[in-house]
């Protein structure tokens, strides 16, 4: 007999205003049609252009200042052969005016570049997190929670450092060792051309560095993900280290992954310190040849002195700007293979189609169906199956573990599709209904129940943020919270620690109700809800349970059958296929595999 009379058992009809995927195959995972070229950081730059103007406009003045002492130097040089006092005071007078004015410039560039840089990652990493949420299901499946908040903090750390870095290093050193480039073959082409004798082994030996950079840098990131890994697992797990006695253990893996990342780190150090150190010996060699040019020219009566001075000086506030340019190059490449990590996350496009135009859902009755669903992950979990609850009706999902019952709950707060198939509320297919108007619409009592940093009222009113402290309270009464939460240091005030750590499992589930019964959905997905309580938690909180499902469509996935004496239809699931349904006095005189669970159970088959 077919458990369900739904119209579009079989063959599922197109959800009006559903979106449908053109066809063809999905693309790979972690790329994405839209956003193929990377995050474009000009957006993020634009709301701070009077800030980018401001430090390009200090950029230019510290700039200009450094290339003003170019000329004075070579002014002083010429006037040290008939020097007055008022040449003097005016020459230092001068260099201490621009060293000054360089100063405050620098401090201003650096401060906006850096205000910048910090405003655009902040941006970023906003915009990232979002578009984490707005991911599903499939896609933190394959990712490890610690390596995604890594990526969040310690990968948008070095493009911040590496954006404020081109703000504040690489454009005013571009300028001023082209100025004192173009000023030094001005002054005298022969010694320019000996300079330039060393000008592309410098851009070769920065080039070199920076592709090596950027690997290492993939590398120890890569590192640091381990480590975030790694002491997220062991802590969020200690009660399980300490019962098992594995701290000694756990302590020497975060030992080798904390190693291998210094390993990383330390072999990027080198290169990173050793680069300004090859560029300083090449610059200095190169340096050592032009004086000797130099001196050969005042020799042959073709240089005057001040002018080898003045293209010493020239040479000379090029030397700083060029390692800074170089180590700006290096914290760029550095930066670039975190950057490309951020990028695969808003280039992941794994979510579920959202109706283009959806229809109101209206009031809703609470009739929920499940026609004919596959579904699965790397393999097909559920095979065809079908069942359905009526307005205001308790309906149990039973079987051994692995059935797929708790896969039938994601289904049906569709936190995912099914392969084939549809799951319907008062007719509608989920596909067609716009997610806060579905989570509206229903709620789920977990077995293991999330709860969040922060305080029991945040924690109740997480299903309807807007709620008062009297509904907060009524809600908890109801879910028989209202006692132990009175006897808490500070009441409903109190801090349940990181995920309720600081509650009990059975204080957990009733907070768990109390805000299901503050969202009042129409339908309520119980899984498992009290399969790991003891007997007296599990029977205040079936008291809570059946207050909150009073008067609502009510799915129940239960392992402890007492959980379904008052379902007025059950469904018994194995491999992921409806094996027998009806009510259960029905089905344990049928003596087929509903009784067969109840004997396993030690259960007397005693229903109402």
């Amino acid at each position: 007999m077919d458990p369900t009379s739904s119209p579009l058992a079989g063959e599922v009809a197109e959800p009006e205003g559903v979106f449908r995927p053109a066809a063809g195959p999905p693309p790979p995972a972690g790329t994405s049609p839209v956003k193929g070229e990377g995050v474009r950081l000009l957006r993020y730059l634009w709301p701070h252009g009077l800030a980018l103007v401001g430090a390009a406009l200090c950029v230019v003045a510290n700039a200009a200042c450094t290339m003003a002492l170019v000329p004075l130097a070579r002014q002083a040089a010429a006037a040290f052969g008939n020097l007055t006092s008022r040449d003097l005071n005016l020459v230092i007078g001068g260099l201490v005016g621009l060293y000054v004015l360089k100063s405050a410039f620098a401090f201003a560039q650096t401060a906006l570049a850096q205000h910048v840089a910090l405003a655009v990652t902040a941006g970023l990493r906003e915009d990232a997190f979002r578009h984490l949420l707005e991911l599903d299901l499939r896609f933190f499946a394959r990712h490890r929670a610690a390596d995604l908040s890594s990526r969040l903090v310690q990968d948008l750390g070095l493009v911040r450092d590496a954006l404020a870095a081109a703000v504040a290093d690489v454009v005013p050193a571009v300028a001023i060792v082209t100025y004192g480039l173009s000023y030094a073959v001005w002054l005298n082409w022969r010694l320019a051309a000996a300079t330039f004798v060393g000008a592309p082994l410098v851009a070769w030996t920065i080039g070199a560095f920076g592709r090596r950079l950027h690997g290492l840098s993939d590398r120890s990131q890569a590192r640091v993900s381990d480590i975030f890994v790694r002491a997220q697992e062991t802590l969020a797990a200690i009660s399980t280290v300490k019962a098992f006695g594995r701290e000694d253990d756990e302590a020497a893996r975060f030992a080798e992954a904390n190693q291998q990342h210094r390993a990383a780190l330390w072999a990027a150090t080198q290169v990173a310190a050793l680069q300004p150190a090859a560029i300083a010996v090449i610059q200095t060699t190169a340096i050592g040849g032009v004086l000797w040019v130099g001196g050969q020219e005042i020799l042959a009566g073709r240089l005057a002195a001040a002018d080898l001075i003045a293209f010493a000086a020239a040479i000379g506030v090029g030397i700083d700007p060029t390692l800074a340019l170089a180590q700006a190059w290096g914290r760029l490449q550095a930066a670039g293979g975190a950057l490309d990590r951020v990028k695969a996350l808003f280039n992941a496009e794994e979510r579920l189609p959202q109706p283009v135009s959806p229809a109101p859902l209206g009031v809703v009755a609470g009739a929920i169906r499940v026609n004919d669903v596959v579904f699965g992950y790397d393999r097909a979990v559920l095979h065809g199956i079908a069942f359905h609850a009526e307005p205001g009706e308790v309906v149990a999902l039973v079987g051994a573990s692995g059935g797929g019952k708790s896969t039938l709950a994601s289904l049906l707060l569709r936190l995912y599709d099914p392969w084939e198939g549809a799951v319907t509320l008062d007719g509608r297919d989920l596909r067609s209904i716009a997610n806060p108007e579905l989570r509206r619409a229903i709620a789920l009592v977990p077995q293991d129940p999330v709860l969040f940093t922060g305080t029991v009222a945040q924690n109740v009113a997480y299903a309807r943020p807007d709620a008062t402290r009297a509904e907060i309270e009524a809600a908890c009464r109801t879910a028989n919270a209202h006692g132990f939460i009175q006897d808490l240091t500070g009441g409903y005030e109190a801090q349940v620690g990181e995920r309720g750590g600081a509650l009990s499992g059975g204080q957990r589930q009733r907070l768990a109700i109390a805000r299901a019964l503050l969202a009042d959905p129409r339908v309520l997905v119980l899984d498992e809800a009290t399969s790991a309580l003891d007997t007296e938690a599990a029977a205040l909180i079936r008291e809570a349970l059946g207050r909150l499902m009073a008067g609502r469509t009510t799915i129940v996935i239960a392992h402890r059958l007492e959980q379904i004496q008052d379902a007025d239809r059950v469904y018994v699931i194995e491999a992921g296929k409806v094996v027998e349904f009806g009510a259960p006095k029905e089905l344990v005189a049928a003596n087929g595999a509903f009784r067969r669970l109840l004997d396993a159970a030690g259960h007397d088959g005693k229903f109402g």
